[in-house]
């Protein structure tokens, strides 16, 4: 029987990709042991395709994927269906989950780690069947991130600039959204400007990104504001920025393995920084350790 390898492919277009260039790519994925990994680097549109053929061929063991939050959640949908390990490589400009499992952030760290690599579990939400890996969000995130991503960008700096840009755009311009909400709580209504459900609540911690470390606690988070002045919106900005979502006055929360968000029109969402659209109501679940990932040793 052949020996299973690893195969990394990489999205050419995620942030720190185009940034490295794809000359020192290949020289840092060349230096991997060959008898261990094999990889490929492929267009935007050419991933999909390439990613089902990894998970589905018998000849390879995990399928490591270098791209950002919405490369890494699409890719964790096939592990699952599967049934493999899902390794990644942080290119994208938040690499949350990365930060989750404590992954090297810099290009070369991650690399050279790869050989020493652990397998373990972790959670992740579904959103009506699809599989993200840290939030699904209504309202103000998704507005933002369409503007954000309609901004010429060249890079993680870029893309950084842009999301101020964006911000600002918007401040003027936040409706909120009457929605209606339904979990493991006695359910509510809200004119909310901002509702984000996250895989395991986020703990305070000043300069910290929205995740949980080791994403392994059973539960959903539904992190909830109202703020529709100019000043509270900022405050909740900042608020949740330094890492402070849980002690806001700008956002409620609500813990449970089950929320369902219901519009009386098409909700407009954001899932792992992935833009859709979908029919009210939404339902978000929590799948305890479904996801068998490489973690640092």
């Amino acid at each position: 029987m052949a020996k299973k390898v690893n195969r990394i492919i990489v999205n050419s277009k995620a942030g720190s990709a185009m940034s490295a260039g794809k000359q020192r790519l290949r020289d840092l994925l060349d230096s991997l042991p060959a008898d261990q990994f094999e990889y490929i680097i492929v267009e935007p549109d050419a991933l999909t395709d390439a990613l089902t053929e990894a998970f589905k061929a018998d000849t390879v063991d995990a399928v490591v994927v270098g791209g950002g939050d919405g490369t890494v959640s699409q890719a964790a949908g096939l592990a699952i269906e599967y049934d493999k390990t899902l390794g990644i490589l942080p290119l994208g400009t938040m690499n949350l989950f990365a930060h989750a499992i404590a992954m090297p952030l810099d290009i070369e760290e991650a690399i050279s780690a790869l050989p020493t690599m652990q397998r373990s579990r972790v959670d992740v939400g579904t959103v009506d069947g699809r599989v993200f890996l840290n939030h699904v969000s209504v309202g103000l995130h998704p507005e933002f991130v369409a503007i954000r991503d309609k901004l010429p960008r060249s890079g993680r700096l870029s893309k950084i600039f842009n999301g101020l840009k964006a911000f600002a755009t918007l401040l003027g311009r936040v409706k909120p959204v009457r929605l209606r909400f339904k979990g493991d709580f006695q359910s509510f209504r809200s004119n909310a400007v901002l509702a984000m459900v996250f895989v395991n609540p986020v703990p305070d911690e000043l300069g910290k990104l929205p995740i949980n470390p080791d994403q392994d606690e059973g539960q959903l988070a539904l992190y909830l504001s109202d703020a529709h002045h100019e000043l509270d919106l900022i405050g909740m900005t900042a608020s949740a920025a330094l890492g402070y979502w849980n002690s806001s006055p700008h956002l409620q929360r609500q813990v449970s393995r089950r929320i369902v968000i219901e519009a009386k029109s098409r909700l407009h969402l954001s899932i792992d920084g992935e833009l859709t659209r979908s029919a009210s109501p939404v339902s978000c679940s929590i799948a305890p350790l479904a996801l068998k990932v490489l973690k640092p040793a």
